[in-house]
């Protein structure tokens, strides 16, 4: 008898919280997202701190935009690796925003290994004049901004989504 009433005690506690452990899912899952995201914003921040005086023509810059784009690229990478280990909670809220970081890393990947390498190659291109130098960067530069603009954009829309049908706080 006593272990038909300890069986039955496991049941209930296994069966009682699947509200709690769902939202428990997604609060871990909310949190590796949001986790993910900052690591991408720290990295892009350390990336553009140089940009300015790039731009103004001190070339003095050039490792640290160097060292920058190549622990951004790092990042991207770990990243990644830990998005695509995530399990969505089962909600349609949450498969939409693990596809929709997906693929703003593989924007990140090419904006990082494609277009910040041409950025850095522009930049210590010495065959081109300084103004024609900083016309060609901040025409790619602006380019870039409208790119990640358009990609981030979708990524923006999920994450709303889903923080609102799982009644979550925005960080």
């Amino acid at each position: 008898m006593r272990t038909l009433v300890r069986l039955c005690a496991v049941l209930l506690l296994a069966a009682a919280p699947p509200g709690r452990a769902a939202a428990q899912d997604a609060q871990a899952f909310h949190e590796a997202v949001v986790a993910a995201n900052k690591k991408l914003k720290a990295a892009g921040f350390r990336v553009a701190q140089p940009l300015p005086a790039l731009l103004a023509g001190n070339r003095d810059e050039l490792p640290r935009f160097r060292d920058a784009r190549a622990d951004a690229a790092r990042t991207v990478k770990a990243v990644a690796e830990q998005v695509k280990g995530l399990t969505p909670p089962d909600s349609e809220s949450a498969r939409a925003l693990l596809a929709a970081e997906r693929a703003f890393l593989e924007y990140q990947d090419r904006l990082v290994n494609r277009d910040l390498a041409d950025l850095a190659a522009l930049l210590e291109d010495d065959k081109l004049e300084a103004a024609e130098r900083k016309a060609r960067a901040e025409k790619l530069l602006d380019r870039l901004a409208r790119e990640e603009h358009d990609a981030l954009a979708p990524l923006q829309q999920a994450y709303a989504r889903f923080v609102a049908e799982h009644k979550l706080q925005r960080p």
